[in-house]
């Protein structure tokens, strides 16, 4: 598929700053702060005020939540940065356990809830350990089992005995913690698996992953990427000539440009029905934070691709009318993404504002709205001017050769038949028509090896993801923290290219290979296998 295509995709890597960025100065306070700040973001709901944070030299609990205040305890902050390369992680996920704590309403009534003292029954501390831990990888901290041994850390500073009365032991609490970071593990492996799914264009299959997410992490984010697959979903269903430009939540050009053959009708109910199922989602996306930026541009895409369905052949006088409605929207939706401050998702903004225009006929303001280089930007200018996006860059490497790609010294049919890890497979409810995942045994500590397919084999798919604290590079030197330029120098342009909420996918279909980038810069990639 040589196509290149933008959506408002929310990626847990992306969501804040390359990993082990989190600086152990002098003040612990701001470093806290600073971590906690990232994960009270990355929760993003805003129907209950964010909390406040304090830390303490007082010695009581390690952590704990009272009323709308989480307190951090200066000996478990020590504690958690002496954990070498899992420190930020270790912090992150005390606070994030805290948080969960807070925003679940565990301590409401008056009664605070710590990690030590006053616990919170099993049921509540297994839900603070798995959605807390989820938060922590959601805002762009690599994971690993740290909590059993936090817990054993703290007993130890704080002198307490394995035994305490009316609370369960440590290791009744490290074994329950342990329990839940294998929870947690399954529940990032579903996450990834529909993300990459989404990336490559299967959103029929992605779906359901979200669905399976949305039950136990009903977050911004997940009903952000949810909204996507059914608005990429409906895409197909224009006809060829209906949709000129690339809007912030589509294909390119050339993917549309194939024949179609179903029915209009059938099309146009279908794609509508999608279409309206993504609003509802990117509308409850931004009830559970109306600052959201993705959502809102995602959802003045899909107002206006909603009036360009009502378009498409010869519609009467009503249906003009609420074409032009469904256009005021997404220009109102347009314009408050804009203002919102999240620069990528302002460049979109002015995108999809620049689409109108031309819509409109209007191309003096599409030029100026379509302005800058943006990626965007530029593939909407030069349909603006000539009709057709611009030609791909080629590789600096002869094209007919690609070297193949390898992640700790495998490839991905050395993957493939990895050993199952024994207990890994679950089953992902379609209806009728039920997908299987599976962790393979992988190469490297720092890649996950997951394994797709639908139940009948016939859909597959093999994702070899490269996590934070890799240190290798792509079969062309392409390692994390390399610049945007330096890919596209040795790829040359990507078959298509995702626009994140924090970033930038490229996909590289004929290596199999798409890279995350952050900032402009690589901030992790995965190799895949399709069938």
């Amino acid at each position: 598929m040589n196509a290149r295509w933008y959506i408002v995709l929310w990626w847990f890597l992306l969501a804040g700053t390359l990993p082990g960025a989190t600086m152990h100065g002098p003040d612990k306070e701001a470093t806290a702060r600073a971590v906690f700040d990232r994960l009270v973001d990355a929760w993003g709901e805003s129907s209950r005020p964010a909390p406040y944070f304090t830390l303490t030299a007082a010695r009581r609990s390690g952590a704990r939540v009272e009323g709308n205040l989480i307190v951090l305890e200066e000996a478990a902050y020590d504690l958690c940065m002496s954990f070498g390369a899992e420190a930020d992680y270790a912090l992150a996920t005390v606070l994030a356990h805290e948080l969960i704590h807070y925003y679940a309403g565990h301590a409401r009534g008056g009664s605070g809830i710590g990690l030590l003292a006053d616990p919170g029954p099993d049921d509540r501390e297994a839900e603070a350990d798995y959605r807390g831990g989820f938060l922590a990888y959601l805002a762009g901290y690599p994971t690993s089992n740290v909590m059993p041994r936090v817990l054993e850390g703290l007993y130890n500073a704080y002198g307490l005995p394995d035994t305490l009365t009316d609370y369960p032991t440590l290791n009744e609490r490290k074994a329950l913690a342990d329990r839940t970071y294998r929870e947690l593990q399954e529940l990032i492996e579903v996450f990834e698996m529909a993300v990459a799914l989404t990336a490559l264009d299967r959103y029929g299959e992605a779906a359901p992953y979200y669905d399976h997410l949305l039950q136990s992490f009903p977050s911004r984010e997940i009903y952000n990427n949810a909204g996507v697959v059914y608005a990429r979903a409906a895409l197909p269903l224009f006809q060829p000539t209906t949709l000129r430009y690339v809007y912030p939540i589509e294909l390119d050009l050339r993917t549309r440009l194939d024949g179609q053959t179903r029915s209009l009708t059938t099309d146009r109910a279908t794609r509508e029905a999608y279409l309206h199922t993504a609003r509802r989602y990117f509308e409850r996306a931004r009830l559970l934070d109306p600052a959201y930026a993705p959502a809102v541009l995602n959802l003045g895409s899909t107002h206006a691709l909603l009036a360009a369905s009502l378009l498409e052949s010869d519609p009467d006088s009503l249906q003009r009318e609420l074409a032009a409605d469904r256009q005021l929207e997404a220009t109102l939706r347009a314009r408050e993404a804009a203002r919102m401050g999240n620069p990528t998702t302002a460049d979109h903004a002015r995108v999809l504002l620049g689409i109108l225009a031309a819509e409109r006929r209007d191309s003096l303001a599409a030029e100026a709205l379509l302005a800058g280089e943006n990626p965007l930007a530029v593939e909407n200018r030069t349909v603006l001017r000539t009709g057709h996006v611009p030609p791909r860059t080629a590789a600096r490497q002869a094209e007919r050769f690609i070297i193949p790609e390898t992640v700790g010294g495998q490839g991905l049919a050395d993957m493939r038949l990895a050993p199952e890890i024994e207990g890994s497979a679950r089953r992902i409810e379609n209806g009728s028509y039920p997908l299987r995942l599976v962790r393979r045994q992988p190469p490297a500590e720092t890649v996950s090896v997951l394994h797709h397919s639908a139940a009948d084999g016939e859909e597959e798919l093999l994702l070899a993801w490269v996590q934070p604290g890799y240190v290798g590079t792509t079969a062309l030197e392409i390692g994390c923290g390399q610049p945007r330029s330096r890919v596209i120098e040795e790829y040359g342009s990507p078959g298509y290219s995702i626009a994140t909420a924090g970033g930038e996918v490229l996909v590289y279909t004929d290596h199999q290979l798409a890279f995350c980038l952050r900032n402009g810069a690589v901030a992790s990639w995965f190799l895949y296998a399709e069938r």
